[in-house]
């Protein structure tokens, strides 16, 4: 993310003392109010803390995730793309031509504003995404991404986000746990269709899991818990 000078513009300068400017791809230019922006962002809390007005170039974030960010930050909702409630239908019948589409896209927005708030270090805006990706990949008729949208999640996540958590764990929670074993090989075929580094982690998963199978028949039944996925805050 490239930082610069705005420009020497008494005016300008004065006006947006209270306020940081973000310049989102090579479309639009945002004032954003300062206060929130420091009591959201740790990263441009520490800039701000160093006296720096600065204009924030964000080249490789649309519009509409920065508008949806904006949303978020202002009014404390996340508003997404729609899936329409056939394409959610536990009827095959139903669904429309948009379906996959739809649910590529809702995908696509999630991952794209966690990126956001992973480089602007926006810790509620990362468990807000996690709890909306959890719910959405919980419904039964959700689809689970391809590979190019899981090549995009290991290219651009940390290795420890709950993001890459929740979507191995989802892969193979989607398998019945009794059948262990069997998934692993399973997983090992699917070499074509998904990233490596995301077929060793479902390795470890089932590993984890066929160890609590071993151990604690009991309380292995498949289900995540959302509790689970809570980022913890490390500072």
């Amino acid at each position: 993310m490239a930082l610069r000078r705005p420009a020497e513009c008494p005016r300008v300068w004065i006006a947006a003392l209270d306020c940081v400017t973000f310049e989102v791809g090579a479309e639009k230019t945002y004032i954003v109010h300062k206060d929130l922006l420091i009591n959201a962002s740790r990263y441009i809390k520490a800039v701000l803390e160093h006296g720096i007005q600065m204009v924030h170039e964000l080249t490789k974030v649309s519009t509409d995730t920065f508008d949806i960010f904006l949303e978020w930050l202002y009014f404390g909702k996340l508003v997404l793309p729609d899936i329409k409630l056939i394409n959610l239908s536990p009827e095959a019948e139903e669904w429309d031509d948009d379906r996959e589409a739809e649910h590529a896209n809702f995908l696509q927005c999630l991952l794209d504003l966690y990126d956001l708030a992973s480089s602007l270090d926006i810790l509620e805006l990362r468990r807000a995404v996690v709890r909306v990706l959890f719910w959405h990949l919980s419904w039964p008729t959700t689809l689970f991404p391809d590979g190019g949208f899981l090549e995009q999640v290991y290219e651009n996540l940390q290795p420890s986000s709950q993001f890459k958590r929740v979507l191995v764990h989802d892969f193979c929670r989607r398998k019945v746990l009794s059948n262990v074993r069997r998934n692993a090989a399973h997983i090992r075929e699917q070499s074509e269709r998904f990233p490596p580094e995301f077929l060793l982690d479902c390795m470890e998963r089932y590993s984890s899991e066929l160890n609590n199978l071993v151990f604690y028949p009991l309380r292995t039944n498949g289900r995540l818990n959302i509790a689970d996925y809570y980022e913890q805050d490390t500072n």
